[in-house]
This record gives C-alpha cells, sequence and structure tokens, in this order.
C-alpha cells in the first residue's frame, strides 16, 4: 500500500504541488504515528494484546472501499512476470539478517545461532543481486543505485526509520517496566513525536518548496540526530517528562525530512521506474526500522549486562544512553550522506519507444 501511494502521488501531481501533496501524505502518517501508541495502548489494556492485530481489518474494509470509489483506473499496461527468485531472496536476506543482530545481543557473536544466520544473509544478498542482474524483469533494477542522488536518499530512509523509530521500543520498555505506566499511558507519552511531525510535515512543504531538497532533509535529519541526542538526558531520577524535549525535536525532523525526501528520491528516477522505486525506499524505510530494533536492542542489552545492579532505574538509564547515542549518530549519518550525495533532481525524460521507422536527417544541425 505504501508503494502504491507513493507513485500514485507522484503520478497525479506536478511542481508545487507535488510538494504539498507529499506535505499531506507526511501529516497523515504523522497523525497515524500519533494515534498508534494511544490506540494500541488503548486495545491492550481493554481487550488483550491480540486486539492490536483486528484493527486493520475495518481500516483494510474502508481503505478499498474507497479505493474503488475514488481511484481512477489507470491505463491498461502490459503485463509482466514476477519476480519470485529475487522476492524469495531478499526475504531470506532480511530475516537471516535481522534474526542474527537479535540474537547477537544475548548470544554473543561468537554463537552459532548468530553466525550461521549472519552468513545466510550474506549467501542470500549474493544470491538476489546474481537473479536481479540475470532477470528481464527485476524486482530492483540495480542500475536505479548507480544514481548518488537515489541511493543517497534510500540509505538516509533506512536510518531515518532506524533512528527516529526503532529507539521508541526501548523507551516504551523504560516506561513501562521502570516508571510503571499502563500501555495506554505509556504510549501517551512518546506520541509528542509523531504530533510534531505532524504539524510540521505541512507546514515544511509549504515554507520550503523553493528551497534545494537536499536542505529541509539534511535539517531534519540533523534534527532527528540532535534530539535523539537529547533523549540522553534520561537519568535514573528522570520521569517520563524528561523525553519531551527530545521527542519533540525528532519529530520536528521527521516532519521536514519525510515528505521531501519521499517525494525527491522518487523525481531522481525516470517516471516509468516510479513504482519500483518507491518500492525499493519504502522496503529500505522497513528494513531500517526491523534492523534498528536488532541492532538498538544489541546495544541496550549490552550495556544492561554491564550495568548490573538491585535498582533497575540505574540500569535502564545507562542503557537507554548508549542506544540514543547509537541512534543519534545514525542519523547524523543520514544527515551527511544526504548532503553529500544528494543534487536537485533534474526533470528525467521516459525512456524513448523504439523507433518504427528511420527519422528524417535534422536540417540545418539543430538540436
Amino acid at each position: 500500500m505504501m508503494t502504491s501511494t507513493t507513485a500514485l502521488l507522484n503520478a497525479a501531481y506536478q511542481g508545487r504541488d507535488r510538494g504539498a501533496a507529499f506535505g499531506v501524505w507526511g501529516a497523515v502518517n504523522g497523525a497515524a504515528a500519533a494515534a498508534g501508541p494511544v490506540l494500541g495502548g488503548l486495545l491492550t489494556q481493554q481487550f488483550g494484546w491480540r486486539s492490536i492485530f483486528l484493527v486493520n481489518l475495518p481500516i483494510a474494509a474502508v481503505a478499498a472501499v474507497l479505493t474503488v470509489r475514488h481511484l481512477a483506473a489507470g491505463r491498461p499496461r502490459a503485463t509482466g512476470r514476477l519476480d519470485l527468485p529475487g522476492a524469495a531472496a531478499f526475504t531470506a536476506f532480511a530475516a537471516a539478517l535481522t534474526y542474527g543482530l537479535i540474537e547477537s545481543g544475548e548470544r554473543g557473536w561468537s554463537d552459532p545461532l548468530v553466525i550461521l544466520p549472519l552468513a545466510a544473509a550474506a549467501l542470500a544478498a549474493g544470491v538476489f543481486v546474481t537473479v536481479e542482474l540475470r532477470t528481464a524483469q527485476p524486482l530492483l533494477d540495480l542500475r536505479l543505485l548507480r544514481n548518488p542522488s537515489f541511493l543517497g536518499l534510500t540509505l538516509a530512509g533506512l536510518l531515518l526509520t532506524a533512528a527516529a523509530f526503532a529507539q521508541l521500543t526501548y523507551t516504551g520498555l523504560w516506561l513501562q517496566q521502570v516508571l510503571r505506566l499502563g500501555p495506554l499511558n505509556a504510549g501517551l507519552a512518546v506520541c509528542a513525536l509523531a504530533a510534531a511531525a505532524f504539524v510540521t510535515a505541512p507546514l515544511g512543504a509549504r515554507l520550503l518548496h523553493r528551497a534545494a531538497p537536499r536542505l529541509p532533509i539534511a535539517l531534519g535529519l540533523t534534527l532527528i540526530g540532535g534530539g535523539t541526542l537529547l533523549l540522553t538526558v534520561v537519568s535514573a531520577g528522570s520521569g517520563w517528562t524528561a523525553l519531551l524535549p527530545g521527542l519533540l525535536t525528532v519529530g520536528v525532523g521527521v516532519g521536514l525530512a519525510t515528505p521531501p525526501m519521499m517525494s525527491t528520491a522518487l523525481a531522481t528516477v525516470p517516471r516509468e521506474r516510479a513504482g519500483m522505486a518507491s518500492g525499493a525506499f519504502n522496503t529500505a524505510r522497513q528494513l531500517g526500522l526491523a534492523l534498528g530494533i536488532a541492532v538498538l536492542g544489541t546495544v541496550f542489552q549490552n550495556s544492561l549486562r554491564h550495568h548490573p545492579g538491585p535498582d533497575p532505574r540505574h540500569s535502564y538509564a545507562a542503557a537507554l544512553d548508549s542506544m540514543y547515542t547509537v541512534a543519534g549518530a545514525a542519523a547524523l549519518l543520514a544527515a551527511a550522506l544526504v548532503a553529500l550525495l544528494v543534487r536537485r533532481p533534474a526533470p528525467i525524460a521516459p525512456a524513448p519507444a523504439p523507433a518504427t521507422a528511420a527519422a528524417p536527417a535534422p536540417v540545418g544541425g539543430g538540436r
């Protein structure tokens, strides 16, 4: 769904309207992120954790009805074959890599249950690249990654999600296990991030639409990094309000960076590759969340082991400090990648159709 929405927006809007459309898209994402922890906490508290999965059913039904009623049918296109080997290889790579990183936090890097999944991930990555290079209709045209702007934005999207959202998993553990907040109150404690993103996304798109795309993206990523590092003020005696300055800063950064990051990534590729580019970018974002939870979990658990004590407040504060430092550094690395690699996208014409007849010679040497 995420892939389809961004590709449709990219095709339906041009110029300033496209920036505004992606601003609204980012604001809706922020609203959903704000409602998610609160609604999830409410459902968990009232009906149990299994109920959080049932909420998708009515939402999907409403989305399906709105799609049928309001989304115009596209022009018929040539049907292609699904790249099932490529999809299988990438799925194996992502699953094995995530599992190996998660297990490393508890077992250590020398354990066979860590080494074998990581080796399998490397093998699956090699198979994926080989398949994509040889198939006529690949899941991902690897030539897209030769574009420095698209490559930089894709890596930045992965790091943004890892830095801004993966840390919330362990922040939630602190809120519930140390501060003893219920699921609903824990969700309310972290919704400042999403609320700030919801407000910032449309304002940023409106105020910075004339700026070079890398400016709001790099600025947003820098704010995410700075806000995450600001979360290191959490100490053994802190309450949930200690999170507010950092979460609000991170939220402003997410609102500034996310909409132009998506629209710029799609603008750097030919229009006929927009769907593929959207899929690659959104996959990188989702993979960033999974890998971020795994990597930050390893940092968190290692820190807990190195700071044992009868009072969990001290060990949790030290573990959070280490985790926030790594997450903040990841966001700042993403900002540097954007600053170095991303340039204002030039209009890219679609690939020319095969000629059916010889074209007449140009007159007068004009182009």
